[in-house]
């Protein structure tokens, strides 16, 4: 994925939680002002952009159902866990510097809810049982399967999406390629594919705007 906070990004961002009020050093845009969001959009520096993303963060974290609950529920003593992964050693760093930029209480439910699979690096493939248990015997609800071009930040986005994903239920389950393309199918058969791909547009949003919140929150410095 992109590092950099884009224009587009940003606008985009305006458009799915509604304006938000934004200060930016000793000027204010008000809520709700779609016009002045997209001024001072084209107007800004990228290190104006950071900025702006990171205030944005507290919405981000909340912006679905999903996010809602897991904050709510987020326990009070985030325990220092290491994250499951499983098959190729080689990701294990990637993975581990991607966890500790989380915010506790991402950090605490990736820990405890999510596997990472990773495959492409040392081995062509491997095989494995598909019951996913941590440490304490918790059962995993989530995977993120990882290749060899995945880095920190493209991490960081896949684990937004399971932060914001819809609270898991004993009849959930994965859908696989089949599922997807009946699915697509069935939306351009019955008229509902715009529904469809903007579904996917805002998960997509969403996911690398958090993993921007959180890549840019940590002391490396912010563009000039």
């Amino acid at each position: 994925m992109r590092t950099d906070v884009t224009r587009e990004l940003l606008l985009g961002l305006g458009r799915e939680l509604t304006w938000p009020a934004v200060q930016l050093g000793a000027f204010t845009i008000a809520p709700g002002d779609p016009k002045a969001w997209g001024g001072a959009v084209m107007r800004s520096t990228p290190a104006d952009r950071v900025a702006w993303l990171l205030q944005l963060h507290a919405e981000l974290l909340s912006s679905t159902e999903g996010a809602v609950c897991r904050l709510a529920s987020a326990p009070e003593d985030f325990a220092d866990v290491e994250p499951l992964v499983l098959g190729d050693l080689e990701a294990l760093p990637i993975v581990t510097a991607a966890v500790a930029l989380l915010p506790p209480q991402v950090r605490s439910h990736v820990v405890r809810e999510t596997a990472f699979a990773c495959v492409g690096y040392s081995s062509v493939a491997w095989s494995a049982s598909a019951q996913l248990v941590g440490v304490g015997g918790t059962r995993k609800t989530g995977m993120i399967m990882l290749g060899p071009e995945a880095d920190v930040p493209s991490v960081l986005h896949e684990i937004a999406h399971r932060w914001t994903s819809p609270i898991p239920t004993e009849v959930s389950q994965c859908i696989s390629v089949a599922g997807e393309l009946g699915l697509r199918r069935l939306a351009e058969a019955e008229g509902w594919d715009d529904q469809f791909e903007n579904h996917f547009d805002r998960a997509e949003l969403v996911a690398d705007a958090l993993a921007l919140c959180w890549l840019y929150s940590t002391p490396v410095g912010a563009p000039a």
